[in-house]
């Protein structure tokens, strides 16, 4: 959790860099089921770190992904885990499970992406597959198949596109954000891999 209140226990220095990990205590979605949103309230217990939280503070999220789902799309992808990879606009270098694991979204690939697994394919039908995918004519059909898949799905459905691991890294939303308005395909469409 990071915070900008000083803590009240200065034998815990908690920021940015060394956040105080907050134990989750209650989760409810405020939204209505019905709707197309999903807001979500959070309750964090500061319980033992000697912090503070006055209104107008601020804390930070830090997700990680389950490892089972890091497990499936290392496999389906035809990775180790052990890759180095470096995550844009990073300059240290890390474990491809690392990234995937702590850094990196799993979900919501792009039809750039989608372009590269057709680029990539060696299998004839499923680059003509791929291919009637990128030019569907029915924008709300497009629309549908995407969002019904995630990266795993993706490298399960077309095993014959390989890419390197650090192509599938510049190709990600990484802590929730989208690079450069979409995930992360400006690096990739300026760098073949």
């Amino acid at each position: 959790m990071a915070h900008h209140s000083a803590p009240t226990d200065m034998s815990a220095p908690f920021d940015k860099n060394h956040p105080f990990l907050a134990k989750l205590v209650d989760r409810r979605r405020l939204s209505s089921p019905a709707s197309q949103k999903d807001t979500q309230h959070f309750s964090v217990s500061l319980s033992g770190s000697g912090l503070t939280y006055k209104c107008g503070d601020s804390l930070g999220v830090y997700p990680v992904n389950n490892p089972k789902a890091v497990d499936a799309l290392l496999t389906a992808a035809g990775f180790s885990g052990n890759e180095s990879i470096t995550i844009p606009k990073d300059t240290s270098s890390m474990s491809l499970r690392e990234a995937l694991s702590k850094r990196l979204s799993l979900n919501a690939p792009t039809y750039k992406f989608v372009q590269c697994l057709h680029d990539r394919a060696t299998d004839a039908g499923q680059k003509s597959d791929l291919a009637s995918k990128l030019v569907e004519a029915d924008a709300e059909k497009k629309k549908s198949w995407i969002e019904q898949r995630e990266f795993v799905d993706l490298f399960t459905e077309y095993p014959s596109a390989k890419i390197s691991a650090q192509e599938l890294v510049v190709r990600y939303e990484t802590n929730g954000r989208a690079r450069e308005g979409v995930c992360s395909t400006y690096l990739a469409d300026r760098a073949r891999m």
